[in-house]
C-alpha cells in the first residue's frame, strides 16, 4: 500500500516560519472576503437575548465550502461582552480543582492562584518569562483530559463551570443542537510564538455532538483539513470573539494553529473596555450614547459599587457581576490590575474548546472508570518492591 502524502505538515510549516515571513494572501478572512464560504442559516426562533451577546438575528455564521460541518460565527459578543470570559480564563479557571500544565511546578499554596501570584511577584511586567501566567499553557475543566493515555475517566472530574455551560448550550441550540451537554473543556493559552500541531479530537465517546471553540485576544491562523493528512488544509484567520464549530463530517478532521498574529488594537479594546457607570451614558469616550439599551461597554465586576450605582442589566453577564465596596485601596489595586490585564492580553490568545464527552445516558466503559485506582495500584507495586 502506498503511503499517504502528508499535505497538512507542509502547510503548517509554511505558515509557522518566521524568516522569511510567509505570504498570507491565501488565508481566508471572512470579515474581508466571502470567497470559499457560504452563509449558514441559524435557528433564530425561540432564542431570547442573552446578556453579553448580540441578538441571534444579528449573528453572522458561515460554512467552509471545502469542509462540510465546519462553521464560523463571527464575533457574536457585544462590545465589551468578551471581558467577563477573558477574566474567567485568566483568574478563575486556573484555580483548583481544575487542572493546569503547571500544577507540578507550584510549590506553595499562594502559587495555586496563578493570576494573583503573578500579579504580586511581577507587578511591573506580568509578561516576563518567569511569570507563572506566561508558563500557563492549558487548563482542563469538567472531565479532565488525560494527556498520557488520551482518554477521559469517570473519577477524573470536577464540576463544569455553570456559566460556561450556559453559554455553550445557548450557542449549540442556535445551531440546532438543543440537547447539547458541555462536559469537558480545554482552555489553551497561546503567546506570540506559540503553535498547536495538527491533530484530531477523537477521545470523546460522542462524536455526534459538536466541538465549540471560542477565541479571545490576539488573532490566529487556523488550519482545517480532512480525515487524513493527505487533504491540504485551508487557512482561516480567527479574531477575538469568533466561534468555530466542528460538527458532522468536520468533527474528526485534522486541525492546527501554526501562527498567532497581532490583532488590531481597536479590536482588542472592544473586547475588554470597561465602564465605571452604566446609567444611560457609558463614559466620556462614548458620551454620545444616551440610551441605556445601546450601552456598549461591560461593567467591570470588581469596581462597581452596589450602594452608589445601579447595575446595567445588559452588561451583567448571566447576572454574575458583583460590586465590592469602594475605597482608595481598591482603586489603587484596580489601576495596577487593569494595566497587567491589558499587558497580558496584548501578547496572548486564549482559546476555550468545549466538548460533550458521553452520548445521552451513556456511561464510560469499565476501563475508563478507574483512573485513580490505576494510579493507586502502581503505588502499591512500588511499595512492595
Amino acid at each position: 500500500m502506498t503511503d499517504l502524502v502528508d499535505n497538512f505538515k507542509g502547510e503548517f510549516k509554511r505558515y509557522k516560519q518566521r524568516n522569511p515571513v510567509p505570504n498570507f494572501s491565501d488565508v481566508i478572512d471572512i470579515e474581508q472576503s466571502l470567497s470559499k464560504v457560504s452563509l449558514f442559516t441559524l435557528k433564530v426562533q425561540d432564542h431570547p437575548a442573552v446578556k453579553g451577546l448580540k441578538p441571534v438575528d444579528q449573528w453572522k455564521a458561515y460554512t467552509l465550502d471545502s469542509c462540510p460541518g465546519f462553521l464560523i460565527i463571527l464575533n457574536p459578543f457585544e462590545d465589551g461582552g468578551q471581558r467577563y470570559w477573558i477574566e474567567e480564563c485568566i483568574k478563575t479557571y486556573p484555580l483548583a480543582p481544575n487542572i493546569t500544565n503547571i500544577d507540578s511546578q507550584l510549590s506553595s499554596v499562594d502559587q495555586h492562584d496563578v493570576w494573583q501570584y503573578s500579579k504580586a511577584n511581577h507587578s511591573k511586567d506580568i509578561t516576563s518569562k518567569d511569570s507563572l501566567m506566561m508558563k500557563l499553557r492549558w487548563v482542563t475543566l469538567g472531565y479532565h483530559y488525560d494527556w498520557d493515555n488520551k482518554k477521559y475517566y469517570t473519577d477524573k472530574h470536577s464540576e463544569f463551570p455553570v456559566d460556561l455551560s450556559t453559554l455553550c448550550k445557548y450557542i449549540a441550540s442556535v445551531l440546532g443542537y438543543p440537547s447539547y451537554a458541555p462536559e469537558a473543556a480545554i482552555v489553551n493559552y497561546y503567546h506570540m510564538d506559540s503553535t498547536l500541531a495538527g491533530h484530531t479530537d477523537h477521545s470523546e465517546l460522542d462524536h455526534d455532538a459538536p466541538l465549540i471553540s471560542i477565541s479571545f485576544g490576539q488573532d490566529a491562523i487556523f488550519l482545517i483539513g480532512g480525515l487524513t493528512k493527505e487533504t491540504k488544509p485551508e487557512a482561516i484567520m480567527l479574531h477575538s470573539g469568533d466561534i468555530c464549530i466542528m460538527s458532522e463530517q468536520s468533527r474528526l478532521v485534522y486541525h492546527a494553529v501554526p501562527r498567532i498574529m497581532k490583532a488590531e488594537m481597536n479590536r482588542i479594546e472592544k473586547c475588554i473596555l470597561t465602564c465605571n457607570k452604566c446609567n444611560g451614558t457609558c463614559s466620556e469616550k462614548t458620551n454620545s450614547v444616551q440610551d441605556k439599551k445601546s450601552c456598549d461597554k461591560v461593567i467591570d465586576k470588581r469596581i462597581c459599587n452596589k450602594e452608589k450605582e445601579q447595575s446595567c442589566d445588559k452588561h451583567a453577564v448571566f447576572g454574575l457581576f458583583d460590586r465590592p465596596s469602594d475605597s482608595a485601596e481598591i482603586s489603587r489595586e484596580l489601576s495596577i490590575d487593569e494595566q497587567l490585564f491589558c499587558d497580558y492580553l496584548n501578547c496572548t490568545r486564549i482559546n476555550v474548546n468545549v466538548r460533550q464527552v458521553l452520548k445521552p445516558n451513556e456511561r464510560f466503559p469499565e476501563h475508563q472508570n478507574v483512573f485513580s485506582c490505576s494510579v493507586e495500584s502502581k503505588k502499591i507495586k512500588l511499595d512492595t518492591n
